[in-house]
């Protein structure tokens, strides 16, 4: 992902910058999703244990 970005950026937009910036996105996104199904599991097993 990190070689590949630029080189994308480059190919879709004229820029190479704008890979660098997509790939911010994409990685942060990744994160947000795996500690968003972190909670929703940890917030599911709880509840199970609870009742």
């Amino acid at each position: 992902m990190f070689i590949m970005s630029p080189e994308i950026g480059q190919s879709l937009f004229g820029q190479a910058i704008l890979g660098e910036y997509f790939r911010t996105f994409m990685v942060y996104g990744v994160i947000g999703v795996a500690l968003g199904i972190h909670v929703w599991k940890a917030n599911k097993k709880s509840r199970i244990t609870v009742e």
